[in-house]
């Protein structure tokens, strides 16, 4: 069995979907099965969105280049 060596970013409708079923009283083990994606991944949408009130998670900037990069690329 080959494991995935990258991750896949959800949807803004997929991200919606979850925390609209997980509002209608479905359990995220449901959701996840209907879905067909991870439980894991659907728990970390809905547990966002219960901490925060966000369904997507802030975006990630590149790391800035530190002083020695700067140099070595001149």
């Amino acid at each position: 069995m080959t494991i995935p060596t990258h991750k896949r970013q959800l949807s803004q409708e997929t991200r919606s979907k979850i925390i609209d079923k997980y509002n209608s009283g479905k359990s995220v083990k449901i959701i996840s099965k209907e879905l067909e994606i991870n439980y894991k991944t659907a728990m970390s949408v809905v547990k966002l969105y219960k901490e925060t009130g966000r369904i997507n998670a802030l975006e990630t900037r590149a790391p800035k280049k530190s002083y020695r990069m700067k140099i070595a690329t001149m």
